[in-house]
């Protein structure tokens, strides 16, 4: 009784086995259809019974992430999330899989060209004249700029010619030198110069040399980070984006993700509408807010100034009146799309100061800092300030075959100002403010 239970057993176990071993097995070489996009790539097909084999080196030459480890051959029509169909007729083999199975399109716009400059030699006058006359007198007076440009250096001389009503001669604005080295995005000006200031900081002017990274230069070149947007596809679309109702980028994706990029917008807050159109014409519009900031460096992009001279007095009141010698620095440098740095320091006969800060983005905290210290008569002040806004986030429904994210950004502006104070050297105070807005 035993044995017949055990041989019995054993007879059930192997029937399976036996039959799949006696499938007749089907040799095909199909064409790989995914998601309804033809891929033109023959692959081998094996057809056992009901299982299909295909090399697992075909799914990866066509971008198809599948799951179960490293094997030699995928039984398609056992595979999650996915779903098979031999087609006899055509000989194409279909699958269907979830857009994270398969490769992320992007898309980036297309770079500005850069164009040529041609410079040759001449010369201009720019003036503009006002003339007054009242009961108690006649004023006149002619402003006037005298510039010679050529290839190599621009000279430029700027004053006004004033006469009636007691005064009367001519007062000079500024005279500089200017030099610019476009491949290098440098600009060297020796004469009357206003120094480069970070949002923190103060300008001044000087009468001396500056050298700066000067990207007015170069129009082409992008120097904040662009807003980029993300979705999903599940079938062969047409996607286009428009920003402020007007349309910005547009092109084919394959079934998967897509990922729109660098996508050329004005320095604020606006809105962007991503239209997705498949092959029967069926469209999908989701609309998403996005920030985007200037104060924002793009990663790797360094922007500097520095300048020494005489800091000049009684502008538009005397023509040369130059005091104390000083130095002025700043720089920022953009360490990733998220988060510049930025240093400034600057010293007199009798001050000295230096200070830090930063700006950047980080998921639903977008905090901001920076940090001064001052030296006034052998006194040392140190200044700092810290801000962080918690910024909700947005969410919206999707349809399933495609997803936004968004995240948040904020950045920080400081000042250094000389409060009076009776009976005593004025106090520095350090006041902040913060906006906010939307990007990807």
């Amino acid at each position: 009784m035993i044995r017949g239970s055990l041989l019995l057993t054993t007879i059930l176990v192997c029937l399976p086995q036996m039959a799949r071993a006696g499938d007749p097995v089907q040799q095909l070489f199909v064409e790989l259809v995914v998601n309804g996009r033809a891929t033109g790539d023959l692959v081998p097909l094996r057809i056992v019974g009901t299982r299909m084999l295909v090399p697992a080196e075909a799914f990866s030459r066509n971008g198809v992430t599948l799951e179960g480890g490293r094997r030699t051959e995928r039984d398609v029509a056992s595979l999650p999330h996915t779903r098979a169909r031999y087609d006899a007729a055509l000989q194409t083999l279909h699958l269907d899989t979830a857009p994270d199975y398969l490769p992320t399109t992007r898309i980036a716009a297309g770079g500005r060209p850069r164009a040529a400059t041609l410079a040759s030699w001449g010369a201009m006058v720019n003036y503009q004249f006002y003339a007054q006359r009242a009961d108690g007198g006649s004023l006149a007076s002619l402003w006037s700029e005298q510039r010679v440009f050529g290839p190599v250096v621009t000279l430029s001389n700027s004053g006004v010619i004033r006469v009636g009503s007691g005064i009367g001669g001519y007062l000079r604005y500024d005279t500089h030198a200017r030099f610019i080295n476009e491949d290098r995005v440098l600009t060297v000006t020796a004469g009357d110069l206003i120094t480069r200031s970070l949002p923190w900081s103060t300008s001044v002017r000087l009468g001396g040399l500056q050298l700066t990274r000067d990207f007015n230069t170069r129009p082409d070149l992008l120097t904040m980070p662009l807003p980029s947007f993300a979705g999903k596809a599940a079938v062969p679309s047409a996607v286009d984006l428009f920003v402020d109702g007007y349309r910005q980028q547009g092109a084919d994706v394959a079934p998967g993700r897509f990922v729109l990029q660098d996508v050329p917008v004005i320095n604020g807050a606006g809105e962007a509408v991503i239209v997705t159109t498949d092959a029967v014409g069926r469209q999908i519009a989701t609309t998403i807010p996005f920030y985007v900031s200037s104060t924002l460096l793009r990663a790797g992009l360094t922007d500097f100034a520095a300048e020494a001279g005489a800091i000049r007095q009684g502008y538009g009141i005397r023509n040369f009146d130059y005091g104390t010698l000083a130095a002025n620095g700043s720089i920022r440098r953009g360490m990733t799309s998220f988060l510049t740095l930025e240093a400034h320091a600057e010293a007199t006969t009798r001050l000295r100061q230096i200070g830090a800060g930063s700006s950047w983005r980080r998921g639903d905290l977008a905090p901001s800092r920076c940090r001064s210290a001052r030296r006034v008569r052998g006194r040392l002040r140190v200044i700092a300030g810290r801000s962080a806004t918690a910024i909700p986030r947005v969410t919206s429904a999707l349809p399933r075959n495609m997803t936004i994210a968004a995240g948040a950004f904020a950045s920080l502006q400081a000042s250094t100002l000389q409060i009076p104070r009776h009976g005593g050297e004025p106090i520095a105070r350090s006041p902040t403010s913060i906006w906010r807005g939307w990007a990807h």
